[in-house]
């Protein structure tokens, strides 16, 4: 720039820290540059002494070339991206003071700052996902394997390739591919040994233990086996079992004979209840053989194979023991309330008490007052109750234990008649009547 190189003819050099005017002689001032950094030219160029501005002012008025840039002092000059002071390579600024790929550069002297990471695409970078994180797809600005990364905006987009869908793996068609983030995994599967990538069938057949039941037939196939009972065994070749004719059903045992198993066979046996040779059984009827142990109280009932006994109505009991019922006290007799009730073997009788007729189930009661002749005395008044009845003497009779006989108010004093009357005693009753002299009823007589 002009600014130092320009500086005034025979001038003594300004301090480092003064503007550019400081350095002028009596050749003007230098022109100062954008940056401030031709002020600092100019402040250096003074600090040389009258020496070092004398022979640049002399420069200028002989029409000397000016200085040319100088790479690595710090100051960005015509030519250079940048200017950090030194002339390293790979802090940023190399040593053409260029810019160097992954870097941003700004003042003077230049700073230089790593932009990867920033989110913005910039020359040699790959990718930029705005951070230094790996295993997301974007690591140091590249690419990480097993990851797609989408440039198309910023920052980049990175997403995982699943190379399982994608047919990218190199697993064995006998493995199961598994996709990781940026990468996958292989497995063998059940039935084949390897490394995922390399699969081989396993023979489980010649494995020990044998995967298949002593009595079963192991064949191998790919990648499985089976298992098949022996003949005379039963199962799913895991697990077999003797066949059994009596559970399976495969016997020929009467369906009334008890089956029993034997090694490679079966007997049959009529169960109780039944005869027969086993496979034939024909049902025993105990009631009418006399086989059955009922009470003689109780009904015998043949069932198949079997027999039931039941007590007799007015027996209780398991019908081998069957117990006289009194009906009487336990109450289950319908023997009328006015009735007596009688116990008797297997049942009962009713009969109705005195002052009720009836069948001993119904009873009514007898109105003995209605009875000709009348139960009580004729001087009596018979009276009707529930099952009997009562006799009371008329007034003016009294009872003697048997009839009822006149009772003699007069001579009794039980007669009201006057003092001056004469007392006469009447059946069941008495007459007063006033003696001479006296006037009235004979229950008041008044003198004459």
């Amino acid at each position: 720039p002009a600014s130092s190189c320009d500086a005034g003819r025979g001038g003594t050099g300004g301090r480092g820290g003064g503007p550019a005017s400081s350095g002028a002689g009596n050749g003007g001032a230098g022109t100062s540059d954008a940056d401030g950094g031709a002020a600092e030219q100019g402040g250096r160029v003074g600090e040389g002494g009258a020496s070092e501005g004398g022979d640049a002012g002399q420069m200028s008025l002989a029409g000397a070339p000016a200085t040319t840039s100088v790479c690595g002092n710090g100051a960005v000059e015509p030519g250079e991206r940048c200017d950090d002071g030194n002339q390293q390579a790979k802090d940023g600024c190399n040593a053409q003071c260029e810019v160097e790929d992954g870097y941003a550069c700004s003042g003077a002297p230049s700073a230089c700052n790593k932009t990867c990471g920033d989110g913005r695409l910039d020359k040699g970078e790959a990718c930029d996902d705005g951070n230094s994180k790996a295993g997301d797809g974007c690591f140091a600005c590249l690419v990480e394997s097993g990851y797609t990364c989408d440039d198309s905006h910023a920052p980049s987009v990175c997403s995982d390739v699943n190379e399982c869908s994608a047919s990218m793996s190199t697993c064995s068609a006998n493995a199961i591919c598994t996709n990781t983030m940026g990468s996958f995994s292989c497995a063998c599967k059940s039935g084949y040994t390897g490394t995922g990538k390399t699969c081989t069938d396993i023979n489980e057949c010649t494995g020990t233990p044998v995967p298949c039941d002593s009595h079963a037939i192991c064949t191998n196939s790919t990648g499985s086996y089976t298992c098949a009972c022996k003949a005379g065994y039963s199962g799913n070749g895991k697990t077999c079992t003797e066949v059994d004719e009596c559970s399976t059903g495969t016997s020929d045992c009467s369906t009334n004979a008890t089956c029993k198993n034997t090694d490679g066979s079966f007997t049959c046996a009529c169960k109780t209840g039944y005869s027969g040779n086993g496979k034939t059984c024909t049902d025993v009827d105990e009631c009418s053989t006399g086989a059955s142990d009922c009470s003689p109280n109780a009904t015998c009932k043949n069932t198949a194979g079997s027999f039931t006994c039941a007590c007799k109505t007015g027996y209780s009991g398991n019908g081998k023991t069957c117990t006289d019922v009194n009906e009487c006290t336990n109450g289950s007799n319908d023997c009328s309330s006015n009735a007596a009730c009688t116990n008797t073997s297997g049942g009962f009788t009713c009969a109705c008490r005195a002052g009720y007729t009836g069948n001993g189930k119904t009873c009514t009661d007898v109105n003995e007052c209605a009875a000709v002749p009348g139960p009580c005395s004729a001087n009596g008044q018979c009276s009707n109750t529930a099952g009997s009845y009562t006799c009371q003497c008329k007034a003016g009779f009294t009872s003697n234990g048997k009839t009822c006989v006149n009772i003699n108010e007069c001579t009794a004093g039980d007669a009201d008649c006057s003092s001056h009357a004469t007392c006469t005693d009447t059946a069941g009753s008495y007459t007063c009547k006033c003696e001479a002299g006296y006037l009235g009823t004979g229950v008041i007589c008044l003198k004459l």
